[in-house]
Formats: structure tokens, sequence, C-alpha cells
């Protein structure tokens, strides 16, 4: 979110920025908050309460009170600026594979479910019984191909060689589900050319996903190994806590396509307003962390609390981890100019900030640190890109970057979106509004007892 490597950068060349503080540090403070993204941290929390974006503002704003210390929160508007159109593309590209990866991650869970049961039904199997499923499962090619070690057990094994008095009534059912459920499964691993794994191929962070596949290819591998062995030692091969695992996951996933609702946002403003917090909604095209740098740059409050570093590119110190339970992070102090920290005029920071690549345009081919001794030796992007062009040593992306189809009117608008802070609403929209405890504590009540009621059904 913000600037590509800005932060880390920040880091590494000016350690003096950073610094912790305990929440008592911050007493008599007024902090401005990103609504949006804070709204979207308590949304996205593993917790199984629906009103946990509630919950989780409550917590936080109590917490500060108790040090004296004063909020404001600012949203985003409906309407975007047109330079974040390629973000907001990314974003509803990442809802797709998102919901892709449910779907997929749903559909293991009731796998692991079905497979669970059969794994009971399979205590009524003898040990021929289960030697002819492994040799109708043999007979799956997608099975002989991913299990090859199972031919040597199946030498000299005839189907019609086996006894049949013995078996139960339920074989053919028990022989067939097993068959249809590592059908599914090896269908779900192996790269398909079509459906939403195709999304997730071209998605580079399925880790947890992979992570899963791995687990339940090791929990058949145990089971494959088991069937026909006369010394068995079933426990399940750990299939209730992999179900666990993946009912898990898609809590997650789901989360993250079922993004906060208007309502969502309604019940954030109730709750805040009761507790004494002005909420202001950025109009037009402004962006809520502009509007919020804004109002501490012109002294209405001390830092930002948002991760999006957008807001020490505006110019404004910022504070982070407000909603955990270790220390807060500051980066700059009030009044504290970042860019002469790191030796760089107001403009060219701004620069170097587009370099990276923000939300307003793409990144150049440059490493955080070579853009910064670039934007050093040269101050503007233009004669970053010229040097470059007239370098022997650079290599044709790097010489071409400047000259790409509406790469420098990106850059322009982008300037224009840090340099131009957003006008300060009337003070009355963010002056300190009377607290309504009782009202709190009623919105509070009806919550637990909804809790209630669903726990109880």
């Amino acid at each position: 979110m913000g600037v590509s490597g800005l932060t880390q950068l920040l880091r590494d060349k000016c350690p003096g920025l950073f610094g912790s503080l305990p929440r008592r540090a911050l007493k008599g403070k007024r902090i401005i908050f990103d609504g949006n993204l804070y709204t979207l941290k308590f949304h996205y929390t593993p917790h199984a309460d629906i009103h946990q974006h509630v919950i989780g503002w409550h917590t936080m704003i109590k917490q500060l009170s108790r040090h004296n210390v004063s909020a404001i929160c600012v949203f985003d508007g409906k309407e975007r600026h047109p330079s974040k159109a390629k973000k907001l593309q990314n974003k509803r590209k990442a809802k797709m594979v998102n919901e892709a990866r449910l779907d997929l991650e749903k559909a293991r869970e009731l796998r692991l479910q079905d497979l669970y049961s059969v794994f009971q039904l399979c205590k009524t199997l003898s040990p021929d019984d289960e030697r002819q499923i492994l040799k109708v499962l043999f007979n799956n090619p997608l099975f002989a191909e991913r299990y090859p070690f199972v031919a040597t057990r199946l030498d000299g094994i005839s189907i019609s060689d086996l006894s049949i008095v013995s078996r139960p009534p339920n074989f053919e059912l028990i022989r067939d589900r097993i068959l249809a459920l590592n059908t599914k499964f090896l269908t779900a691993i192996l790269p398909s050319t079509s459906g939403p794994e195709v999304l997730l191929a071209e998605d580079k962070s399925t880790t947890p996903a992979e992570a899963l596949n791995i687990s339940e290819e090791d929990i058949w591998r145990r089971f494959i190994e088991s069937l026909g062995n006369p010394v068995k030692h079933r426990t399940g091969f750990g299939v209730r806590s992999l179900i666990a695992r993946s009912d898990k996951q898609s809590k997650k996933l789901s989360r993250r396509v079922h993004l906060p609702t208007a309502s969502v946002y309604a019940e954030c403003f109730e709750l805040l307003r009761t507790m004494g917090v002005p909420c202001i909604v950025a109009t037009g095209a402004i962006e809520a962390e502009a509007l919020a740098s804004s109002l501490v740059l012109h002294g209405h409050a001390d830092y930002v609390a948002s991760d999006d570093n957008d807001v020490l590119v505006h110019g404004a110190p910022m504070v982070m981890n407000l909603t955990g339970k270790g220390p807060i992070e500051r980066i700059a102090r009030p009044r504290q100019n970042i860019h002469r920290a790191l030796g760089l005029s107001k403009r060219s920071f701004i620069d170097l900030a587009i370099l990276l690549g923000c939300d307003f345009a793409p990144g150049s081919p440059f490493l955080p640190h070579i853009a910064y001794q670039l934007i050093k030796e040269h101050g503007t992007i233009e004669n970053v890109a010229k040097a470059q062009k007239d370098s022997a040593r650079a290599n044709k992306l790097q010489k071409s970057f400047g000259s790409r189809d509406g790469y420098m009117e990106q850059v322009n608008q982008a300037r224009l979106m840090y340099h131009a802070l957003p006008p300060i609403p009337p003070p009355s929209m963010f002056e300190a509004i009377e607290r309504l405890p009782h009202l709190t504590d009623e919105i509070m009540r009806s919550i637990r007892r909804g809790k209630a009621c669903q726990q109880s059904g």
C-alpha cells in the first residue's frame, strides 16, 4: 500500500526517523485515523463475530481514551481519483483470485470430510478387499502416474482370485467413493487450462494453498500405503486436523472476498460518534490519507494513524500498530522534515516516491537504493531518464523506462497529487464532539445479545 519499498528505504537510510512509543507517551495527543484502513483491519481479523469491525474500533478507542488521546477518523468517499484506475483494477483482479481460492478451498473441505467418513467405513474391509480397491485405483491413469510405487504391490494379484464371500455389503460403495475422492483430489492439484486454477496460476502468492495440497497428498499417500496391509495403524492420518486448517483458510478468504459493505461503515460511524470521535468523509476525488495528512500538517492533530506510507510522502508523521498489544511504532516526529533526513528537496523526495512506484504511477526498473542514489544525483525523473538513455551501462529496460507510453503524464499527475494538499474542511467537521457513553453501551449490549442468540441457535 502506498509507495513500494519506501518504508524499508527510510529504515535503512534514516533510522532516526523511527521509534517506539508506549501508549502513555501519546497522552494529550490527537491522532487522525485512516478510517477505511482500520475498518478493513478489523474486518479481516480472524474472529467468528460478524461485528468484529465495531468491536475492534470500540476496543482501540477505549484504550486510547484511557491515556487521554483524542481521535478523528477520515474515510474515503465514493469517488476515486482517475489516476487510481490501475490500482482499482488490480484490486478487482485480487478479489477474483481470492474468490477462485475460496471455491477450491471449500471443495477441499468437502473432500476431506467425505474422506474421513470413508476411513471409518474402511474398518469393515479385509486386506483382500483393500487390495482389490488398490488395483481398481491403479487402473486410473492419473493415479498410476502419481503413485507408481503401487505397481510393485500389485504383482501377482488378480481380482478374480480374491475372495468375495466375506465382503461387506457396502464394499462397492466404499470402493467407488475412494475412487471418486482420489480423482477429485488429483484433478484439483493438477494444472488446468480453464477455470479458477488459471487465475491461481497467474497469482504468485498461493503458499497457504500449496501447503494444504502437500498435507492432503501426504494423507492420501499414507492411506494408499496402508491398503492391503494386514498390520494397520490407522488413526485418521491427520484428516481432522487438516479439515480445521482448511476451514481456517476458507474463513480468511471469505473475509477477503466479502469486503465491508456500506452498512458496515455505517455501524462504525454510529459507534465512533457515540465515543466522541468526529468522522469526516472525503469529498470528490480526495484521498483519505491525503486529507488526514493535511489536517496534521495544518496543526489540527499530531499524527496520522495508517499503514499507507503515502502519508510520509505528503510530509506528515505517522504511527502504526495501534491495534496490537506491543509498543506503537512512530515514523517521524511532528514538524520533522522527512525529505531532509534523506538529503533531498521536497520535489526530489516526491520524484523518488514516484520512481519507486506508487498508487498513481508504475514503478521504474530500479531497486529502491539505486532509485534513491539516482534521484540524489540527478534530482528529477526526467534527468534520471536522460542519464540512463545516455548511459552505456544501463540495460534496455532502464534506458527506455522514461519513454513508456503515457509514463510522464502519470508522473506529472502523481506530482500534483503529492504536492497539492487537500483543503481543510470546516472546523465544525473535526472539532471534538460530546461522548454519549449510554449509547455506546447500548450498541455493545446489542452486539452481545446478538452473539448470545447466534450461539444458542
